[in-house]
């Protein structure tokens, strides 16, 4: 009879393998959890920064909320402050304050908050603290909070929103009392977050004083061009009616006729000065032009524009009721004003015309505006590319999706029309 061999396997072997199986299982799970966090974090971080570029006014945006809110959601935060340096006052104060899930207590910014808030805003160092409500900190020993019977534990975080030495604020964590910790991995995603915070809020600010420096400019130059408008315009009218009514006394005892047409002239070029007067003013108030319609404001400029030349103007409107204009865009009426005074002036300055007809249509939802004068003309292939005239009027139309034409040549005058319609601007 054979005897089989049989091997025996301790029990205490048997339940090694089944530790170290059941081991391994559990790493490996807390490697995929953390490498599953990670790959959160990035995507967050990536999504955070896109919002931040596309966000002019971030701070003031829903956007933003919305990102710290999420903020809470990945590093189990009870609740998210953001304190902010205001750049005028240099006051630091808290701007913002997202909920987390848990909130276990009010809250509100306490003073302690504020010293250590204080605290990491003059020194840009990251700051962990054990307990908000507990004792004092031993390393940093001027800071203390409030002796409480009892205290709650709240472990905080703070961290300053910097670019390079520049620090622009502090976000401040309260974070979910079953953490218990913070940390490196949590302090270098939170720091990720706070260089777009900071590099976007110092764009935006950037932006800001670009644009209050250009719209600065802009009114002085609009100033500027005001100012010669009324010296070139006003001036010589103010003048010349001054001199005609200084001789029209003497004028009017030799001749009674050569005195009634002084008269006339007399009473144009101060219809004119009238009419470039309310032109400036509709200029400096934008209300102005917006309560006139656009005939008056045509008429405006024709009265203006005889009263410096003696230049008769007739105004023909065609195509329903332009002063029903309640579909036309403000922009689209001021251009429409601007463009007429511009082919108005140069028509003064060049054309030598001895009669000008301005015609303006409404069709459907289009407006057409065409100035016609019969004066010199000019050969349009002679004109050098650039010319400042010209250049501003073909900005101004594009300006408004607007097409301008202009037709002329020597000897035979000059046409210029300008079309818009609502389409244009959809197409946009």
């Amino acid at each position: 009879m054979k005897h089989q061999a049989r091997f025996f396997r301790p029990p205490a072997l048997n339940n090694f393998r089944l530790g170290a199986s059941a081991q391994s299982s559990i790493e490996l799970k807390k490697k995929n959890e953390l490498l599953s966090r990670r790959n959160s974090e990035l995507e967050f971080l990536y999504r955070a920064s896109q919002i931040f570029a596309s966000t002019p006014q971030l701070t003031q945006s829903s956007e933003f909320n919305d990102v710290l809110q999420e903020l809470t959601l990945l590093i189990d935060a009870s609740w998210v402050f953001i304190w902010l340096v205001d750049e005028e006052s240099a006051e630091l104060t808290y701007t913002h304050s997202v909920e987390g899930r848990h909130k276990p207590f009010n809250p509100t910014p306490q003073t302690f908050d504020a010293k250590v808030v204080r605290w990491v805003y003059q020194h840009g160092i990251s700051l962990t603290v054990p307990n908000l409500f507990f004792g004092k900190l031993p390393q940093y020993p001027s800071f203390s909070t409030s002796n409480q019977s009892n205290p709650p534990k709240q472990l905080a975080a703070f961290i300053p929103i910097q670019v390079k030495e520049t620090v622009l604020g502090v976000l401040q964590l309260l974070l979910d009392e079953k953490r218990g910790h913070f940390t490196a991995s949590d302090k270098a995603f939170a720091e990720s977050l706070v260089i777009s915070i900071a590099t976007a809020i110092t764009t935006a600010r950037a932006n800001e004083k670009l644009n209050a420096e250009a719209q600065a400019s802009a009114s002085l130059q609009e100033r500027q061009r005001l100012a010669a408008e009324l010296h070139d315009a006003l001036n010589q009218s103010l003048f010349t009616a001054n001199l005609i009514a200084e001789a029209l006394p003497h004028l009017w005892e030799k001749d009674v006729d050569g005195g009634r047409r002084s008269l006339i002239h007399l009473r144009s070029l101060v219809r004119g000065a009238a009419a470039e007067l309310r032109g400036v003013l509709s200029d400096l108030s934008p209300d102005t032009l917006a309560e006139t319609d656009l005939v008056a404001l045509l008429h405006q400029a024709s009265d203006a524009f005889t009263g410096r030349t003696t230049i008769p103007v007739s105004i023909g409107v065609s195509g329903g009721e332009v002063s029903g204009e309640g579909d036309m865009p403000l922009q689209v009426k001021e251009t429409f004003y601007k463009l007429c005074n511009e082919i108005l002036t140069n028509i003064a300055k060049h054309a030598k015309a001895s009669q000008v007809e301005i015609q303006l249509r409404h069709e459907g939802e289009g407006v057409a505006l065409r100035v016609i004068d019969d004066g010199c003309g000019f050969d349009l292939e002679q004109v050098s590319e650039g010319h400042y005239g010209l250049d501003f009027m073909y900005k101004r139309a594009k300006a408004i999706d607007a097409i301008l034409v202009i037709s002329s040549a020597e000897g035979q005058g000059t046409d210029v029309s300008v079309w818009w319609t609502a389409k244009m601007q959809q197409r946009r």
